[in-house]
């Protein structure tokens, strides 16, 4: 079974950092690509090349929740974890609405983040990414 491909998308270079560590540590097998550019990000989940993408709201140039509906409407099937630190209300129905799996608050709980994208990548949904990929995993130390 090939190893999934995770995109991270965050205009934080400390958190892409930390969660490609952890990404190493508990899911040793997965492929992680970072970027701080949406539009990169655009271009690639288009592309097909992830299993899943794990994404900020809050970004120069284009928000998170835009490129959910950016995404919805070129029906890529790439399931998408948003991560945020904003409180605005509504914000979690927006990502809800344009097909986030799931809104997450930073800081993130690493036990219930990796909880989060293990059922993401496990469930047998053939809308969740290209692979369907399952993870093997390692506790963190």
């Amino acid at each position: 079974m090939p190893a999934p491909r995770i995109l991270i998308l965050d205009d934080d270079p400390a958190l892409l950092d930390a969660l490609t560590q952890t990404f190493k540590l508990r899911f040793p097998a997965a492929v992680v690509d970072c970027t701080s550019s949406p539009h990169d990000a655009q271009s690639a989940i288009q592309n097909g090349q992830y299993d899943l993408v794990i994404c900020d709201v809050k970004m120069p140039h284009m928000d998170g929740v835009e490129l959910l509906r950016r995404l919805k409407a070129a029906q890529t099937g790439t399931p998408v974890v948003v991560v945020t630190a904003a409180v605005e209300e509504g914000l979690v129905e927006a990502a809800t609405e344009q097909g986030a799996k799931a809104v997450l608050r930073k800081p993130l709980d690493r036990d219930d983040f990796f909880r989060v994208i293990r059922a993401i990548l496990d469930k047998p949904d053939d809308t969740a990414g290209p692979s369907r990929a399952r993870l093997p995993t390692r506790s963190a130390p």
